[in-house]
């Protein structure tokens, strides 16, 4: 049979030599091509958002006061102002810098200091506003008794490439760590090549007798196309039957997704930001060591050699370098880890540049593990259980209740069916119902109450027999608006007028009762017309025995 075909890329071994995932694989699983057939049979084929622009900012020159001096323009002298305010006294400042006091100074302290700092031109200026009868401003003022510091901007920056080294090197590191792991985890997991060597099988058999058939392996970008393949009813995909046949014959596959975890998480990572962040690092510590060597010289000239910071930061530069290089041996372990487990699955590596990126990669293999993971936890359908045995109203069930079915036939106007119905009781014993005999009570004649039994020798009854009741059709038509008086006359006379629509009168008649159909005197019971043009109940008033029985 002509059956749906997998769209993979197909891939054959060349050269024998080399290992790949696909060599010496074999699918040890029992497939049923039958069902296959059937199920993945070939069928003939039967927003993006605008981003709202932002707002332009705006900002007002505030005029300067006559009393001080303001250098510096006034959105960027609010600016020092607001950050001097949140700072320690500048005096204090000063001296921190001069001792590195990481105490006084932190990495949100420095950064704000470095980027608020006024330029080389901006404190010339100040600098020669500064007279004798002058006013300076406090941001101007602010920024003078700083440059006390030698060289402040060069410290500054310096010490905040300390505070941030350790965190930029974790930042390569872990990532670096995560992929070279997940590189491992794809080439030595042996039950990632036994369910591959199972789909290989499935898609060979799809694909049989054409072009695409007889293939050695697939590229991984197949994967996701798994769940993507579906059978002739739409309703189950290549990758669940695939899963279910693992799940019949071996279930401890379907761990594949807990022990490939680090792979889904390497599938965030991308290489070649990586690579951009080590470059960068390399980069700033580069620029920070001829810094710090300028510094170094300078001091020694003035003869500062016993600075805090020309005795600590040189220390800092060669430590630092040393990680930075085991940094960039790590990437290029990383890397050729990385070309090898793409060549491992069949991938062309001859142009790097070219091959799938990092976080591609491992994404086909994120998306192909939460959806097996997803397979393997789905259950079957359950099957629907029969309706419970039960006794319906108006059922096909011979064991239904009698009266259910007098009701019924009464509705559908078939006047044999109630009498077969009124007939239907066993031997003449009188009804039971099915939630067992009711409570012995007494019964009432009027104001006063007879005990249960009646006090006499017989026994009590149970309940009314069936075989008292009589079915008359009636003689006419029932409607809102009253009944048809010549009609209702004979219809009591007995006449045979006959029957319009299918309405009935169920009589109950108690014995004792006069000849004249007048009731003896007792308690009457009756159903009256609840709905036009629907059967009618009516139950005469019966005499009860002394023993408070009916027949």
């Amino acid at each position: 049979a002509k059956m749906k075909p997998l769209h993979w890329k197909k891939f054959v071994i060349k050269d024998a030599s080399k290992d790949y995932v696909w060599k010496g694989l074999e699918c040890n699983f029992k497939i049923d091509t039958g069902t296959l057939e059937e199920m993945f049979a070939a069928k003939k084929a039967g927003k993006m958002k605008g981003k709202k622009g932002g707002a332009a900012g705006r900002g007002g020159n505030k005029p300067a006061g006559d009393q001080v001096i303001r250098v510096l323009a006034p959105k960027r002298s609010n600016a020092i102002g607001i950050m001097a305010s949140r700072m320690p006294h500048v005096d204090k400042i000063v001296k921190a810098l001069r001792s590195m006091d990481g105490a006084l100074l932190g990495e949100e302290e420095i950064s704000a200091l470095l980027n608020n700092f006024p330029t080389d031109d901006e404190l010339e200026a100040i600098k020669e506003m500064n007279t004798p009868d002058a006013r300076l401003d406090f941001s101007e003022m602010f920024c003078l008794k700083l440059s006390v510091v030698p060289n402040v901007r060069t410290r500054l920056r310096c010490w905040k490439f300390k505070l941030e080294f350790d965190e930029q090197v974790e930042d390569v590191q872990l990532p670096l760590y995560q992929l070279e792991t997940a590189c491992s985890d794809l080439r030595e997991n042996q039950k990632l090549r036994t369910v591959l060597a199972l789909f290989l099988e499935l898609g060979n058999y799809m694909n049989g007798g054409t072009a695409r058939g007889q293939a050695d392996g697939f590229s991984v970008e197949t994967l996701p196309k798994l769940s993507d393949t579906k059978d002739i009813t739409n309703t189950c995909t290549l990758l669940e039957h695939g899963v279910n046949i693992i799940k019949k014959e071996d279930s401890g596959l379907l761990s594949l997704p807990e022990e490939l975890k680090r792979v889904t998480k390497a599938a965030e990572i991308s290489m070649t930001q990586v690579s951009d962040s080590l470059r960068k690092l390399i980069m700033d510590m580069n620029g920070v060591k001829q810094e710090i060597l300028k510094l170094k010289e300078l001091a020694e000239k003035m003869g500062m050699t016993d600075d805090p910071f020309v005795i600590e930061m040189p220390k800092f530069s060669d430590a630092s370098v040393q990680k930075v290089l085991q940094l960039r041996d790590l990437l290029a372990d990383v890397e050729k880890g990385y070309r090898e487990t793409l060549e491992f699955f069949g991938m062309d590596v001859s142009k790097m540049e070219k091959a799938m990126k990092t976080e591609e990669f491992f994404g086909i293999f994120k998306k192909f593990l939460d959806s097996f993971k997803k397979m393997a936890e789905k259950q079957p359908p359950k099957k629907r259980s029969g309706l419970q045995k039960g006794k319906k109203i108006g059922g096909n069930n011979k064991e239904a209740d009698p009266m259910a079915n007098v009701i019924n036939a009464i509705k559908l106007g078939k006047t044999d069916s109630v009498q077969k119905a009124l007939s239907a009781e066993d031997d003449g014993k009188p009804y039971k119902s099915p939630r067992g005999p009711p409570p012995s009570r007494g019964l009432r004649f009027g104001n006063r109450r007879e005990p249960a039994g009646g006090g006499g020798d017989e026994k009590p009854k149970s309940g009314v027999s069936f075989s008292s009741i009589k079915l008359k059709p009636s003689q006419g038509r029932t409607s809102a608006r009253g009944t048809d008086p010549a009609k209702a006359g004979a219809a009591a006379d007995g006449s045979d007028s006959p029957a319009q629509g299918n309405m009935f009168k169920v009589q109950l008649r108690k014995v004792g009762t006069a000849d004249d159909g007048t009731p003896s005197p007792g308690r009457s019971r009756s159903m009256t017309d609840r709905q036009p043009r629907t059967p009618k109940l009516e139950q005469p008033t019966t005499s009860e025995t002394q023993d408070g029985g009916f027949k």
